[in-house]
């Protein structure tokens, strides 16, 4: 349970977006756009 104090922010998105953005955006060329939608 969380602290009501600590708020939760969840993001849902959809799996197009993904795939459009690695064609446009793949790891080599900008690799903080992948390490920051890493799953946690």
């Amino acid at each position: 349970m969380s602290h009501p104090d600590h708020k939760v922010f969840l993001y849902i998105v959809d799996t197009s977006f993904l795939i459009e953005i690695h064609k446009r955006y793949p790891a080599k060329t900008l690799p903080g756009i992948w390490k920051d939608l890493e799953m946690r």
